[in-house]
């Protein structure tokens, strides 16, 4: 599954569901305080087949827990606040220096995206890989500054695809 992530500038990123976790994990344990995502009611009426938005679609949408893992067809929005405390708290994360300078190892990150990862209500048992080493390295300090830079531009979308076959 690939996280696909739009703000309201029109840029996107994308990550891997493994990846998306990690990145979550990470801000959530260095005092991300997130206000909860709110349910896209268009997306809602898509995932049903419907044209348009009606009672059944609103109340689902009022029944959303907030997640930052949508279901598929599904669209969570982020606010602006939101996207600034997510940019606040990685960069706090990068001035503390607890990214570590040596990447996680290519074979220990395969085997990360192996383990089971369903995002639906959350059935992690990823290794215990902590989420600071998940990013060790210049690309993975790149990743998120590029985050810091995509989240105070504003708020965004989160909605995921499939990965095509083969990967």
């Amino acid at each position: 599954m690939i996280y696909i992530l739009s703000n309201e500038k029109g840029r996107e990123r994308s990550f891997s569901d493994t990846d998306w976790w990690h990145l979550y994990k990470l801000a959530e344990k260095n005092g991300l305080d997130p206000e909860d995502t709110k349910l896209d009611p268009d997306t809602v009426a898509f995932s049903k087949g419907k044209r348009e938005i009606d009672e059944e679609v609103l109340d689902e949408v009022a029944k959303w827990d907030g997640s930052y893992f949508p279901k598929s067809h599904q669209k969570a929005i982020v606010t602006e606040k939101s996207a600034l405390n997510w940019a606040t708290t990685l960069e706090n994360v990068l001035k503390r220096d607890i990214i570590p300078d040596e990447p996680l190892p290519e074979h220990v990150k395969k085997s990360l995206d192996i383990g089971k990862l369903t995002v639906g209500r959350l059935v992690m048992e990823l290794d215990a890989t902590d989420s600071a080493e998940y990013f060790g390295g210049s690309q993975g300090k790149e990743t998120l500054r590029d985050f810091i830079a995509f989240c105070q531009e504003g708020g965004f979308s989160i909605s995921y695809r499939p990965e095509p076959r083969g990967k």
